[in-house]
């Protein structure tokens, strides 16, 4: 959707537009094709786009809208396009020529074939049995949520699940399984299982959610988007959490990851439903949990619910009452996006949420009947200690979100790792910045060894100060047989040992990273630029402009030299040199025009090169110098960031040839042609040359033997 309220105010004049074309006699093919793109978008949204809404967002002016009888059939393609763009159609389109177009076609076939694709699906699904009616079966049965269109995973490369687990978490210490398990309990409309399903290598997914008309959305969407042999790894369910028990033959052995991003804050009992997914772990199974955090919830929630308590057309839609319909949806957007002038706040608020420009979101966001919040400490000494787990640390939706994240954590509470794990020093930086985790916080979550068992008593007696008693190999090999957690001696003494330290020391300052490669590569830690210090202290060649991101195209501005201050475009990079070359900025080397004429200079002057380090990119806010920073969107785009206004940095202009250094060109090698002729042909070396001299020798040898013969003769 578009998440911007001028973006949707240009819908809404483009189905103006529309509209007005198609109530013409005899509309183009175009026309028709505008109108029905313009109707799946509208289907995509949920028709909550207001009527009435020019380019500025100015509702004064009137837009039009269908005919009065809403029932009644319509004659032509046109009536029906016209209906079809202001809710959903409730008949097949008319017999027309216009079916070719392929907007026409699309438009036919997600209104109308593919409800009832899924409504077929729906009757094949699998079902838990015991699974009764919730208020959140009949909530997600009337939208589908999350509306999407594709999966934004075009840049993740699929990794083992072990790797994975050990990068984000590492004091996870589970074993690599050649083919995980996964469960993702709640699918929704199955986004979440088409990128877990690509996020990693060969696995089996399980998608379990309560409404079945929202998994068949999901199977229908993934067999469009997936390839054959990715959604046959994939098992659909219906069914509540509290019916999956860990005697099901579904379960088996138990699952390797357990996903519940966004379910345990709708369910009547969070407690239970946690236990029962802690349940269904395996051995050194992780649990994915996500829940709404109450202290984001405050920074909005209630100057929201005030207004929407005093909106004369939200009367009686409380969030636990009913379902509120398209057209009272329709009504609440209008009303936010006028009294924009009236409380700012709550309508910059709600203009904030990408979910406020769907139906579907809307729905989510405000009229939710089941929902609640929670803060770590919360969630930590309520559901998460019921359910016998341990927190292994906290994942975040978003690249950019972990990265800033975590550079706060490491400045608020250092560098220890072992703190990335405790969730209440996360909640201390969240009451700092509430929007530190947005909407949602992430925890990653593993079962607890059982207090019971022979391997719990062991640990207890590793752990106790001994001087003289040291476990013996044997014992090791007793413990691992008999637990599921990896036991690892710890060092005797409680220390590192002196020769290790000084190692360790020696290691970091020798592969330190330098403080100019740190600050122009800040967002990126790994991989690390080489030391020009190796072993054998020699220097290696860095490439200055890659790790400052400059390419060829850029506008930047000098920073030192007798050319401070000006701006140019760079044409080339010299890499060998870190060299480059501004446009119209260093004109320092002037030569003769090698091809003189009427209106050509006789001087002409070439740009010298500059370090790159006197350069700088340019702000295209500001206009000031100004560092980036590489980010990566979801589909794994790179994308270079200013650091002084956050923007993004423009895409570099295309560079033609330059012109002077094509002349320079010409004039080298007319100085090299004109030096050649002034020397003349070269001057033959007969000692120089080697077949002449072996030639001369053969000549000597063979005159000295005919004396010598000739003297023989004479004596003879």
């Amino acid at each position: 959707a578009f998440c911007h309220a001028r973006l949707e105010a240009l819908v809404g004049a483009w189905r103006s537009t529309s509209a007005r074309q198609l109530e013409a006699d005899q509309p183009t093919a175009a026309a028709l094709a505008s109108a029905a793109a313009i109707a799946c978008h509208c289907l995509f949204v949920g028709y909550c786009i207001p009527t009435g809404e020019g380019i500025q967002g100015d509702l004064s002016q009137p837009e039009a809208s269908p005919g009065e009888d809403v029932g009644k059939a319509p004659e032509d393609m046109a009536s029906w396009l016209l209906q079809a763009m202001y809710q959903a159609p409730s008949c097949d389109p008319p017999q027309s020529p216009a079916q070719a177009i392929w907007e026409v076609s699309e438009l036919i076939r997600r209104s109308r074939q593919e409800p009832i694709e899924e409504a077929s699906i729906a009757e094949t699904l699998e079902r838990l049995p015991g699974s009764a009616a919730t208020p959140c079966e009949a909530f997600y049965d009337a939208t589908m949520y999350p509306p999407w269109h594709s999966v934004e995973c075009a840049g993740v490369l699929p990794a083992p699940l072990h790797e994975h687990l050990r990068r984000l978490c590492p004091s996870w210490c589970g074993e690599e399984v050649t083919s995980p398990r996964i469960l993702v309990a709640g699918c929704g409309s199955g986004h979440q299982v088409a990128v877990e399903l690509r996020s990693y290598e060969v696995c089996e997914l399980v998608a379990l959610d309560v409404s079945p008309k929202t998994v068949a959305v999901a199977c229908r969407k993934l067999k469009q988007h997936l390839a054959p042999e990715e959604y046959a790894r994939i098992r659909f369910l219906v069914g509540d959490i509290m019916d999956l028990t860990p005697g099901n033959p579904l379960v088996g052995n138990g699952f390797h990851l357990v996903i519940c991003c966004g379910v345990l804050h709708h369910l009547p009992d969070p407690c239970a439903g946690l236990r029962r997914l802690s349940a269904l772990l395996a051995p050194n199974g992780v649990l994915q949990l996500a829940t709404y955090s109450s202290l984001s919830f405050q920074s909005w929630q209630p100057t929201v619910q005030a207004w929407l308590r005093d909106l004369p057309t939200a009367k009686g839609l409380a969030p636990n009452s009913r379902t509120p319909t398209q057209a009272e949806v329709r009504e609440i957007r209008k009303e936010a996006l006028k009294a924009y002038e009236e409380r700012p706040e709550a309508c910059q608020l709600l203009r904030h949420f990408p979910e406020f420009y769907t139906y579907a979101g809307v729905l989510d966001l405000l009229f939710h009947p089941l929902e609640r919040t929670f803060t770590l400490v919360e969630l930590l000494e309520g559901p998460i200690t019921s359910a016998r787990l341990r927190p292994l640390g906290v994942f975040f939706l978003d690249v950019n979100s972990d990265i800033s994240a975590r550079a706060k954590f490491r400045a608020v509470h250092g560098n220890a790792e072992a703190k990335m794990a405790d969730l209440r020093c996360w909640h201390q930086l969240e009451v700092q910045d509430p929007e530190i985790f947005g909407r949602m916080h992430g925890v990653l979550l593993e079962g607890s060894a059982p207090s019971n068992s022979a391997t719990f008593w062991t640990l207890r007696w590793l752990q106790k100060p001994r001087a003289s008693h040291f476990p013996s190999g044997a014992m090791f090999i007793s413990a691992q047989r008999w637990s599921s957690v990896r036991i690892k001696p710890r060092i005797k003494g409680g220390v590192i040992p002196f020769h290790q330290r000084i190692r360790q020391e020696e290691t970091e300052r020798r592969y330190r990273q330098l403080p100019f490669l740190s600050i122009s590569k800040e967002p990126s830690k790994w991989p690390s630029p080489p030391d020009p210090r190796d072993t054998d202290r020699r220097l290696c060649k860095l490439d200055l402009a890659q790790l400052m991101n400059i390419m060829v195209g850029d506008r930047v501005r000098v920073l030192y030299g007798s050319e401070k201050g000006k701006y140019g475009v760079i044409s080339r990079i010299l890499r060998d040199k870190n060299q480059v070359i501004v446009n119209g900025v260093s004109l320092k080397r002037g030569f003769w025009h090698p091809e003189p004429g009427p209106g050509k200079p006789n001087l002409v002057t070439v740009e010298c090169p500059i370090h790159v380090t006197n350069v700088t990119l340019v702000d295209p806010v500001t206009k000031q110098p100004t560092r980036v920073k590489r980010r990566y969107t979801m589909n794994g785009e790179g994308v270079r960031i200013s650091k002084v206004s956050g923007c993004a940095m423009p895409e570099p202009v295309p560079v033609g040839p330059n012109e002077r250094e094509l002349l320079w060109k010409k004039h080298e090698e007319q100085v090299l042609r004109q030096a050649k002729e002034r020397r003349g042909p070269p001057k033959e070396d007969i000692f120089g040359n080697k077949e002449h001299f072996k030639t001369l020798v053969r000549l000597v040898r063979e005159r000295r033997q005919a004396e010598e013969a000739k003297a023989r003769a004479l004596e003879e």
